[in-house]
């Protein structure tokens, strides 16, 4: 049997192959979805065309300035050899899966940003080695969740606590200037319910 490692996904934990890049959503997909394998498996043009998009989507985010050059270089190059057609064996999955085919997309992703990692040396603690964390990009994202309004959702109700998330991205504020502005919540009530270091996943000491 060969060597796997554990992940996890929004489902609990996953044996992924240790040999392979793709993480535990694709192979949550084979396992679901393991009914002809070769006869239906994602063409090559289609992983192609993957790359062509991601690699697209990897420059117009850092001539956006949204991307450092550092980290770009690496999905880029990784990017790049799935255009080659150098990967295509980290491409397991079937045309088979649910309609919007989040699948196809989670893989790829997954795929190079796993490979993008090994160009960069490898892990060092929980980023990849000689690329630094942009903490202010990470705490910024945390605190502006949409998933943050789960716990208003318990206070205000849910209409409310979804209406506050469309006007927070409608009028570009955070949720909690969109979640005061028609006074849905206080501020001491805000701080109160709407805690991001609660609410994470809790990792094994």
């Amino acid at each position: 049997m060969s060597a796997t490692a554990i992940e996890e996904d929004a489902l609990g934990e996953v044996r992924v192959p240790a040999d392979h890049l793709w993480g535990a959503q694709t192979e949550r997909s084979r396992e679901n979805f393991s009914t002809g394998v070769d006869p239906f498996r994602v063409t090559r043009p289609v992983v192609r065309a993957l790359g062509v998009l991601k690699q697209a989507e990897v420059r117009a985010n850092r001539q956006l300035g949204q991307l450092p050059a550092d980290k770009a270089a690496l999905m880029e190059a990784a990017a790049q050899e799935v255009i080659d057609r150098e990967l295509g064996a980290e491409f397991p999955l079937v045309v088979f899966q649910t309609g919007s085919r989040t699948q196809t997309s989670m893989s790829a992703n997954g795929v190079m940003a796993n490979r993008a990692i090994l160009l960069a040396g490898g892990f060092d603690e929980h980023c990849a080695r000689g690329i630094e964390p942009d903490t202010a990009r990470i705490a910024a994202n945390l605190n502006n969740s949409p998933m943050l309004v789960t716990a208003l959702s318990l206070h205000i109700r849910y209409e409310k606590a979804a209406r506050n998330v469309l006007t927070a991205r409608r009028v570009e504020v955070t949720l909690r200037e969109a979640a005061l502005k028609p006074v849905y919540v206080t501020a001491e009530q805000f701080g109160a319910w709407v805690r991001p270091v609660d609410m994470r996943h809790k990792l094994a000491e």
